[in-house]
């Protein structure tokens, strides 16, 4: 898998977020977004036609997103289709409420025992006395982790987050001993897609995932399981809520101990 080919509906979205109403891009991006559970019905010249464009139009947008040609992105759209469908057995109870109370108490009751202070605190050391520090995640796990990212800088931390639609893979080969790489995949999807980078490192890696998959294990040196469960290629609370939560403790023990450089006017 591609690392680029990784949450194309999140891609997609991206994309009829920050263009124009009247841009091709944005026309080919929303039509496949409103068609997707039609899409193994469709061609490409049905596409073009639907969207005033030329099949070369089409072809160059599957390209920019990470597919070799349309056929290729409809093949996708079926591994998206799965996963929606998973979404909704997960959500769609009557109960739902009370059910997910329970199961993000539960949720915070382990990840507390998982990662406990002392867990916590070699993380942030780590963080802390790496020269460079980068996260690696898919597209969908952005905003957390630079929600992590940019107060860090009030206490004179500067981290990178790279994601599949950014990934510098020179800058990150010429990574050493000394600095920092931590993928965070929370299904294991994008640790896959990664590995073949992460196998050329130097520098100290960890991952930190809900997915218990040995064979993606294998090339760091730290991995935290936030639960004892396999949430492998599947949605959960871990991945939904989970990550968040241990990022936020995160980010307040580094506050804690090493302070900011902004001093209190008060």
């Amino acid at each position: 898998m591609q690392i680029n080919r990784l949450d194309l509906v999140y891609s997609l979205f991206s994309i009829v977020n920050q263009n124009k109403t009247d841009d091709p891009d944005y026309v080919l991006a929303k039509y496949f977004l409103e068609h997707y559970t039609e899409l193994s019905k469709l061609n490409i010249h049905e596409v073009a036609a639907d969207c005033y464009v030329s099949r070369s139009s089409v072809r160059r947008f599957c390209q920019q997103i990470g597919y070799d040609n349309f056929k290729d992105l409809k093949d996708e759209f079926r591994e998206f289709d799965y996963q929606y469908n998973y979404f909704m057995k997960l959500t769609d109870r009557d109960n739902y409420r009370e059910w997910l109370a329970g199961e993000l108490a539960k949720m915070v009751n382990e990840l507390n025992q998982r990662m406990d202070t002392s867990e916590v605190d070699r993380i942030v050391e780590r963080i802390h006395d790496s020269e460079n520090v980068v996260f690696l995640s898919s597209y969908s796990s952005i905003l957390f982790l630079m929600e992590f990212q940019r107060p860090l800088i009030l206490s004179g931390k500067l981290v990178r987050v790279m994601t599949d639609t950014n990934m510098d893979i020179d800058f990150l080969l010429s990574l050493g001993e000394n600095d920092y790489v931590m993928t965070v995949s929370a299904t294991g999807n994008f640790a896959r897609a990664v590995m073949p980078v992460i196998t050329q490192l130097k520098a100290y890696k960890a991952l930190m995932t809900t997915a218990r998959i040995s064979e993606l294990e294998v090339p760091y040196d730290k991995v935290y399981h936030l639960s004892a469960n396999d949430y492998s290629n599947v949605k959960s609370v871990y991945s939904k809520y989970g990550m968040e939560y241990v990022f936020d403790n995160l980010y307040s023990t580094y506050v804690r101990r090493y302070g900011t450089i902004i001093k209190n006017t008060k």
